[in-house]
């Protein structure tokens, strides 16, 4: 035909033909079609050049139109979306980068593009992989598996994806599945078969799998994360689906929001392309905080690219909480042949921000563990253990050592026995999965029961994975006592990575029961604390104040304030002075570190004296920690007073959650010497008492008021 009588329409077709020939095609004379790859025995070197399982052919080696694409592509598509995924070598070999249009054979339709020439087993051959985002490296020396680059739509493409080519010595480009069909002709990624390459494949499989050593494996003890302060910003972070995870980094601190609607597997993520090895240890660290007014979830999850061998925490972040550090530590079961770090902001409720900062993860193979653990920092006010009340048996108790501790839950009752000869370090314990920081005050409360005809004592303690920083508390259990409310207050000195609480059941001697019920413990900010308090509840009939004769010089006692109040021990006796100008709370006092319920009957005595040429005044008070519902009595110690017995009987009207005893000597006239001795504070239930008495030795020709009947 004369091409002066080409019709127009003619030439549009000649043109659309010519375009749609250039799409993703090699711009070489050298290119053969399927029917001139007839290769006899072509070595089998290839894996597929990437790790990701969500990737997948969309493109054969025949377009859908039927022309040849020379190439095979591969895309990530999640959500309708073309996401990019990391791209590894498909075998050894020295690879070069070149950006767009400088390579000197390939046109600029591949983009920025990667030659890799194998050695070994694929000597002679070269892959080359098309449209990349950028050049990370010029030139190097690349293993199987090793990450080179992510995908991208560079040049002539219309999406994000990998285009792949194998090219033999000639540098023509081959079929590396040896199909010559379209996309669904060919085995997917992950796939088992049918269909398989065909004979004369490339593979080291048939069907081709993923390296079988993806990447480099995990050194020791080192942040894997890149970019883990998003200083750079949101570099090296992936977010799926786009448009479904609303993202932002701000001073350095990465804000999260999950659209209403959006698909569960929406998340912020990280390739780490590195491998690990089955039963490898793994410690996650990250900053979780958040800015709205609801609460957030936050699912972090350490996975190969496929879901299976994953380990995952879920952690609870109540509204206005700012960033803090959370901790996961896992084990990978099964091989990680790339490990993948995943971050699922929820609700799905587009209400912002969740922020995320500080992101670790670090192989440690130093460490032990076991069940995957969820460390959080411990919320204020709210109680840290689980199945506190044993509703559900023993579950989320451990007894060490098996055997060595009996135990049994009976109506929603822990019942503890530490068998004879058992160590001591035989106990019931929990893992409360919340760290908390240095000086961080603690309050634990526990009820605590005796079923036995022997005494028994119980330590309790809350301490660091290590015992390092542990506060504790040694309660007595007298025979046949009923369960009861005891108490510990202490504080965190050095920062608690993990928190255990622990319950040491004693003597050892195979003799039933202590009883347990009713467990919390909780992060108290508002209290404080300073030495450890031990709050047990008080026994009817027992001193209940610590060297109360001072045999023990002014060990157990407070002086407040120090300097207003001059004091002394001397024969077992204790001098007071209150100094002049001292304020009216200057006192001597002891926190007994015993719990009294409401309408408690309380008997004080001790024997009081005065040295001095004045009259004195003594007052006593027993009292909460705080002063209310206190009760008192004024004494007066005329001169020259040797040591008698006063006493006083009052009710504890309300409940005192520890108990103190006080007391105040007067006036301030810094005249020596009030003495205070053989003080004996007693819980006296066997007693009726309504009013407070103050009871005191009758002073010699003084009147007395006498109440009589005349008959």
């Amino acid at each position: 035909m004369n091409m002066l009588n080409i019709s127009h329409n003619t030439c549009k077709m000649l043109f659309l033909l010519i375009f749609v020939l250039s799409i993703d095609t090699p711009a070489v004379a050298h290119e053969d079609g399927p029917d001139e790859q007839s290769l006899s025995d072509t070595p089998k070197f290839l894996t597929l050049p990437f790790i990701d399982s969500a990737v997948y052919i969309t493109q054969g080696w025949i377009y859908d139109w039927g022309s040849i694409h020379y190439g095979i592509d591969y895309a990530k598509d999640l959500g309708g979306v073309f996401q990019t995924f990391d791209i590894v070598a498909a075998a050894d070999g020295n690879a070069t980068c070149y950006l767009q249009g400088t390579h000197p054979v390939l046109s600029w339709h591949y983009g920025n593009l990667i030659q890799i020439d194998h050695t070994g087993a694929g000597g002679g051959y070269s892959t080359i992989y098309g449209h990349l985002p950028n050049c990370e490296f010029t030139s190097r020396t690349i293993q199987r598996g090793e990450r080179i680059g992510s995908a991208g739509t560079t040049g002539n493409s219309t999406g994000i994806h990998l285009h792949f080519e194998i090219r033999d010595s000639s540098f023509i480009a081959r079929d590396p599945y040896y199909i010559h069909g379209y996309d669904y002709s060919y085995p997917q990624p992950g796939q088992s078969g049918p269909p398989f390459a065909g004979a004369n494949h490339y593979w080291t499989t048939n069907p081709p799998s993923y390296p079988s050593y993806l990447v480099p494996s995990a050194p020791a003890n080192q942040n894997l994360v890149g970019n883990p302060n998003f200083s750079a910003g949101h570099s090296q972070w992936t977010f799926a689906v786009p448009g479904e995870v609303a993202y932002e980094v701000r001073n350095g601190i990465l804000y999260l929001i999950r659209n209403t609607n959006s698909p569960n597997y929406a998340a912020a993520y990280q390739d780490l392309n590195y491998s690990l090895s089955a039963n490898s240890p793994i410690e996650l660290s990250l900053d979780l905080g958040n800015t709205s007014n609801v609460v957030k979830q936050v699912k972090v999850a350490v996975q190969p690219m496929s879901w299976t061998g994953a380990f995952q925490c879920d952690f609870t972040l109540l509204p206005h909480t700012p960033l803090r550090r959370y901790v996961m530590r896992g084990l990978a079961t099964v091989p990680f042949p790339n490990t993948r770090l995943a971050i699922y902001p929820n609700p799905a409720d587009s209400t912002p921000d969740i922020m995320v900062d500080n992101v670790s993860l670090q192989y440690r193979p130093d460490i032990g563990i076991g069940a995957t653990e969820c460390i959080a920092p411990a919320d204020a006010n709210q109680n840290l253990v689980r199945n506190g009340n044993f509703s559900a048996g023993h579950s989320q108790w451990t007894f060490v050592v098996p055997g060595e501790v009996a135990y049994e839950v009976r109506n929603g009752i822990l019942y503890l026995i530490r068998n004879t000869n058992s160590p001591n370090y035989a106990a019931a314990y929990q893992d409360l999965n919340y760290s908390l920081n240095a000086n961080s005050p603690i309050e634990l409360t526990l009820d605590l029961g005796n079923t036995s005809n022997v005494v028994k004592q119980v330590k309790v303690a809350v301490q660091p994975m290590s015992w390092t920083g542990a506060f504790q508390c040694d309660f007595t259990l007298l025979p046949h006592t009923p369960l009861r409310r005891y108490v510990i207050r202490g504080l965190a000195t050095v920062p608690f990575p993990n928190t255990r609480l622990a319950i040491y059941p004693n003597p050892a001697d195979s003799t039933p029961d202590i009883m347990v019920d009713n467990i919390s413990l909780q992060y108290r900010p508002d209290i404080g604390v300073g030495a450890t308090e031990c709050i047990a509840p008080a026994d009817a009939n027992r001193n209940l104040v610590r060297n109360g004769n001072f045999s023990a010089g002014h060990s157990q006692w407070t002086f407040v304030v120090p300097g207003e109040v001059a004091y002394e021990v001397r024969n077992g006796i204790l001098y007071l002075i209150r100094n002049t100008n001292s304020p009216n709370y200057a006192a001597a006092y002891q926190d007994l570190n015993y719990s009294l319920n409401a309408n408690s009957p309380i008997d004080l005595s001790l024997d009081l004296g005065n040295t001095s040429n004045v009259v004195k005044q003594v007052k006593v008070a027993v009292q909460p920690m705080s002063w209310t519902g206190a009760f008192q009595c004024d004494f007066t110690l005329l001169p020259h007073t040797p040591l008698r017995r006063y006493v006083m009987r009052g009710l504890a009207t309300i409940p005192f959650p520890n108990t103190r005893l006080a007391i105040y000597p007067n006036p301030a006239d810094s005249t020596p010497d009030i003495m205070v001795d053989n003080i004996s504070l007693q819980y006296r239930p066997d007693i009726g008492i309504g009013a407070t008495e103050c009871i005191a030795p009758a002073d010699a020709n003084q009147f007395l008021y006498l109440p009589f009947v005349i008959n």
